[in-house]
C-alpha cells in the first residue's frame, strides 16, 4: 500500500479503501506485539503506526489501538495519543487493557480524561483503592457503575460509603455494587433499601440478611418501605414528606434511628427538627458541636425513647459532615 496524499487523507497517510487501511492497521499492530523485532523493523512499524493513528477514519485508528492494547512495548507518545483519542471505540479498549501505565501514571493524567475514558479505566482487571477513589470523584454514574461492578476493583468499606453518599439515589450504581460478592455486612445493610427488588432478593440470599438487618434497624416492613421511598427522593421534597409522616404518626423512633444508621443526613436533620420543635439550622448546629449534653437535651425534646438514644447518638456521630 502506498503512502501518499489523497483528497480525504492528509499528506503522508496511507491511501486505499477504509478496509485496506484497517487490514494494514491490524497487521502493523500484531507485528508490534511480537517479543523480538530488529531495531530497523521496529522503527519502520512505529513510523507506519504513527501515520495510521492520524487516520481520519476512526475505524482505522480503532483497529490499530485494539491490536496494541496488550503490547508490552509501544512508544509512550503513541500510547498517549491513543488514550486521548476522542472516539470511545479507539481509546476505551486500549485504556482498559494496556500494561504501559501504572497507577501513578493514570492518577497524573486522570484530570484530562473524558468520562468515556474514565469508564474504560474502571473496567481494568485491577483497580486500586486510590484509582477507584479518583474515578469516583470525577466520573459520571456510568463510570462509577462500571467501577463498582468490576470484581477487580478494590472497594474498601470507606470507599463503599463514599459511593453510597454520592450515588445513593442512582439505582443502577447501587444495583451494580450490590451484585458484588465481597461486601462488608454494614455496607450490605446500607444497600438494602437502595436497590431494586431483584437485587435485594439476591442480597438476602447471598449474605443471609433476610430479616437480620430489619431486626437490627427495628423496622417494620412498612417502615422499611418508607425509608426506601425517602432515600429515592430529591432533597427539596424531603421537608414536606417528613412533615407528612409526622402528621400521620409515621415519623417513628425506629424510622429515625434507621435513617441515622443508613446515613440519610437530611432525613435525620428534618426528623429531629420536627420532633424537637426546632429549626433545622438549630439542630444542625447542635450536631456540629458534638456536645453530648446538648444531644441528650435535643433527643429528650424530640421524645426519642430512652432505650434508642444510645444507638441513635452512635449513628449520628458516624455521619461524616453536618455542614
Amino acid at each position: 500500500m502506498d503512502v501518499a496524499a489523497t483528497p480525504s487523507q492528509p499528506s503522508g497517510l496511507p491511501v486505499g479503501t477504509t478496509t485496506e487501511r484497517i487490514v494494514l492497521a491490524c497487521r502493523v499492530g500484531r507485528t508490534m506485539r511480537r517479543p523480538q523485532l530488529s531495531a530497523a523493523l521496529r522503527r519502520q512499524l512505529e513510523h507506519v503506526a504513527w501515520l495510521l493513528i492520524r487516520d481520519t477514519d476512526a475505524a482505522v485508528r480503532a483497529a490499530l489501538a485494539f491490536e496494541l492494547r496488550q503490547a508490552p512495548d509501544v512508544p509512550r507518545a503513541l500510547a498517549m495519543r491513543i488514550v486521548k483519542d476522542l472516539e470511545e471505540d479507539v481509546a476505551a479498549p486500549f485504556i482498559a487493557s494496556t500494561p504501559l501505565f501504572d497507577d501513578g501514571d493514570w492518577l497524573r493524567m486522570i484530570d484530562d480524561l473524558e468520562d468515556d475514558a474514565l469508564t474504560a479505566l474502571a473496567h481494568r482487571s485491577a483497580v486500586s483503592d486510590a484509582l477507584a477513589e479518583a474515578i469516583l470523584l470525577r466520573g459520571s454514574d456510568r463510570a462509577v457503575r462500571s467501577l463498582v461492578s468490576n470484581p477487580g476493583t478494590k472497594l474498601s468499606p470507606d470507599l463503599c460509603r463514599q459511593v453510597v453518599s454520592r450515588f445513593g439515589k442512582c439505582r443502577p450504581v447501587m444495583d451494580g455494587m450490590a451484585e458484588r460478592g465481597d461486601l462488608p455486612q454494614p455496607v450490605v445493610e446500607m444497600l438494602l433499601f437502595r436497590v431494586s427488588d431483584r437485587v435485594r432478593a439476591r442480597l438476602v440470599e447471598q449474605y443471609a440478611v433476610d430479616e437480620t438487618a430489619a431486626r437490627k434497624l427495628g423496622l417494620t416492613a412498612h417502615e422499611a418501605a418508607l425509608l426506601a421511598y425517602l432515600a429515592g427522593q430529591e432533597e427539596a421534597r424531603l421537608p414536606a414528606l417528613v412533615q407528612r409522616l409526622a402528621l400521620t404518626g409515621k415519623l417513628t423512633d425506629s424510622l429515625i434511628v434507621a435513617a441515622a444508621r443508613q446515613r440519610y443526613r437530611v432525613v435525620c436533620l428534618l426528623a429531629l427538627a420536627h420532633r424537637a420543635s426546632e429549626t433545622a439550622i438549630t439542630v444542625r448546629r447542635r450536631l456540629q458541636k458534638a456536645d453530648t449534653d446538648a444531644w441528650d437535651h435535643m433527643l429528650a425534646r424530640a421524645e426519642i425513647a430512652v432505650d434508642k438514644r444510645g444507638a441513635l447518638k452512635g449513628y449520628l456521630s458516624a455521619i461524616p459532615s453536618w455542614s
